[in-house]
Parts: C-alpha cells; sequence; structure tokens
C-alpha cells in the first residue's frame, strides 16, 4: 500500500474511534435527559443536515479540497461535542441546534474523506487496504464503547454519572481536534466536476 492509504487507515481509525467513544453514550445522554422522543428529534434533524451538506458538497468541491471539507467537519464536530459538555443537562433545550451541527459536520466530513479515499486506493491494493481498514474498526468499535463506558462509571463512583458523560464528551471534543492536525498530512485534490443532472441522467452499465 501507498504511504498515503498507510495514512488514510490511521486517520479513519482515529475518527472511527472517537465517534465510537461517544456516540452510543450521546444517545444514552439524551434519553436520560428526555427520553426516546429527545433521541428521535436530535437523530432526525442530523441526518437531513447531513444528507442535505452531503449533496452540497458536490460544488463546494469544485472550490475548495476535499482536505478543507475533511477539516470543516472536524472543527465543526470538535466544537458540537464542545458544546454539549459545556450545556450539560441544559442540551435538551437545543436539540434542534445540536441536530443541525452535528449534521453539518458529518456531511462535510464524509464528503471529503470518501473522495480522499477514492482517489488515495490503487485498485491492485485496494483489497488489502479495506480489509486492514475492516479490522481497525471492529477492533475502535469493540474497544472505544468499554473504555467510554468505564470513564462513566469511574466518575459515577467519584462524582456522577453526568460528570462522567461531561468528561467523556470533552475528550471526543479534544480528540477531533487532534484527528485535525492528521488531516493536514492529507493530500490535497480540488476542482472536482460535479452536477446534480448528471446524476439523475447517469446509468450504470
Amino acid at each position: 500500500m501507498s504511504n498515503e492509504e498507510k495514512l488514510l487507515l490511521k486517520f479513519l481509525g482515529f475518527y472511527f474511534f472517537t465517534t465510537s467513544l461517544s456516540s452510543i453514550f450521546l444517545s444514552v445522554f439524551l434519553f436520560n435527559l428526555g427520553g426516546f422522543q429527545a433521541v428521535a428529534q436530535y437523530g432526525v434533524v442530523s441526518l437531513i443536515f447531513l444528507f442535505i451538506f452531503y449533496i452540497a458538497s458536490g460544488y463546494f468541491l469544485k472550490k475548495y479540497s476535499q482536505v478543507a471539507l475533511i477539516r470543516t467537519g472536524l472543527v465543526i464536530l470538535g466544537l458540537f461535542y464542545l458544546s454539549v459538555f459545556i450545556l450539560r443537562e441544559n442540551s435538551i433545550n437545543y436539540l434542534i441546534v445540536l441536530g443541525v451541527i452535528s449534521g453539518i459536520g458529518n456531511g462535510n466530513f464524509w464528503a471529503g474523506f470518501n473522495l480522499a479515499q477514492y482517489i488515495a486506493t490503487h485498485e491492485h491494493s485496494r483489497n488489502e487496504y479495506f480489509g486492514k481498514l475492516l479490522f481497525i474498526l471492529n477492533m475502535a468499535g469493540a474497544a472505544a464503547p468499554l473504555i467510554g463506558g468505564a470513564i462513566i462509571s469511574y466518575f459515577g463512583i467519584i462524582v456522577s454519572k453526568t460528570w462522567g458523560y461531561s468528561f467523556l464528551f470533552l475528550l471526543v471534543s479534544i480528540l477531533f481536534f487532534y484527528i485535525l492536525l492528521l488531516a493536514g498530512k492529507l493530500i490535497r485534490h480540488s476542482g472536482a466536476q460535479f452536477s446534480i443532472s448528471d446524476i439523475l441522467r447517469h446509468k450504470r452499465t
């Protein structure tokens, strides 16, 4: 594999570990505050804005590189978790705003990363790349929730579970800004051609 493919593996490994560390517990935190309705309201708004910005990224990539989208997404996600850390229980009063921020962050990140992955991986090494990627994602997905749960439980013993959730969200915010530094090492590609009409008229062979 190329050095860029290895960097992508490291990059997405850190990203997936970070999201796995927090995503389950964010849902639990919101459920404790407002029940299923709070989780659903936040999730629906987040998905809507993820979709909007994922589509809009086709226009952004005409002027900006995929690295710019990735870094924009990471900054927004870092600020999102920092906001939840600051708001704590008051997060229940800002579900719509938090959903919008999360959706924009994820929409920008995945649009940029998917393009970076498509450009950086090569046909002769793609099987090896995705094999190692799945291994890394599975390891991160298994380990991160255990670590997150341990952090919350530890704070639940010495202070309170609310502080455990807060510390976890602060840690995740810091990790997103660390991943932002890794993104700066990715090779930039810009000037992508994009047209909604081309997508609608395209027929696969």
